[in-house]
């Protein structure tokens, strides 16, 4: 049976129902003004967890600053792996569209041909994705002259550009088998482990894109790890596992030294205000991200 819809409520009504449930606001103007600006249903998602499902009432001595300060920690690091992803990101499209091209140096456009691939129904569904993304962007000058003198074909080292995390899934999974152990092992793994990876990688930066709660989330999956890449203790299901796989998969050893750095700021920003463990940090995680 459904339920009735809940009727719309004011700020100063939302702040009055977040006091009779036991939040200690001591400055309603303030928190008004924070939801003004913030949705409500958005900073819910991290009082979830300090509230009684039987009672709907919230846990002794839980402030709304604190609720506030889990959300600009998830603001910040959010910020702060996105640069990593980004760095990523792209060196996946760098290192599929190098090796499509050496192995087929007189055709750039085979990736759109659907006897290269295991999976016809798959390359399918990749193009058709593609080529609504190329749409998308087709005000893009590098993309409006491929449509305007190519006939909006790319040679695999443009097309790679426009290439979600998605697109990548779909595209590295259905890959000949040749190809495939070509790329994974430019990351000392197997074409099964990148997959897996490739596909933690994009469920993460979604989740950074589309301003997702971080904080005390559990992911739907986790990576695969070899013997040679795997801590003593499991790692979890948190947000640990996720900036672990960053740095097994960043370019260079320089560059995810600027990473940890942007992801070192945020932690001592906020050490005080959020618990590593809510995040799947083990007590060695300096050593495994360094």
């Amino acid at each position: 049976m459904e339920k009735t819809m809940k009727p719309f409520k004011s700020h100063k009504e939302q702040v009055q129902i977040l006091i009779e449930r036991g939040l200690e606001i001591q400055d309603q103007a303030f928190a008004e003004s924070v939801l003004s600006n913030l949705n409500y249903y958005m900073l819910s998602g991290y009082l979830y967890p300090f509230k009684n499902r039987s009672t709907e009432r919230f846990s002794a001595d839980v402030t709304f600053e604190e609720i506030l300060n889990l959300y600009y920690f998830d603001a910040e690091m959010r910020s702060a792996l996105l640069f990593a992803v980004n760095h990523i990101e792209q060196r996946l499209k760098s290192v599929i569209a190098y090796n499509i091209a050496e192995e087929y140096p007189d055709n750039p456009l085979i990736y759109e041909n659907k006897n290269f691939f295991k999976n016809q129904n798959e390359h399918e569904k990749f193009i058709t994705s593609f080529n609504a993304f190329v749409q998308h962007n087709s005000t893009i000058p590098f993309v409006e002259h491929h449509i305007k003198n190519y006939g909006g074909h790319f040679p695999i080292w443009v097309a790679s550009e426009l290439f979600t995390l998605g697109n990548i899934k779909f595209l590295y999974r259905n890959l000949p088998n040749k190809l495939r152990r070509k790329v994974s092992s430019t990351f000392d793994i197997s074409p099964d482990v990148l997959d897996s990876w490739i596909d933690n990688l994009r469920i993460t930066r979604n989740m950074l894109a589309h301003d997702r709660k971080l904080y005390q989330t559990t992911w739907s999956k986790t990576p695969k790890l070899p013997k040679k890449y795997r801590p003593e203790k499991p790692l979890g299901n948190k947000l640990f596992p996720q900036i672990y796989l960053m740095k097994l998969m960043f370019p260079s050893t320089t560059l995810w030294s600027l990473a940890f750095k942007k992801i070192g700021t945020v932690l001592i920003d906020y050490n005080s205000k959020i618990k590593l463990k809510d995040l799947g940090f083990p007590s060695n995680w300096q050593e495994l991200l360094q």
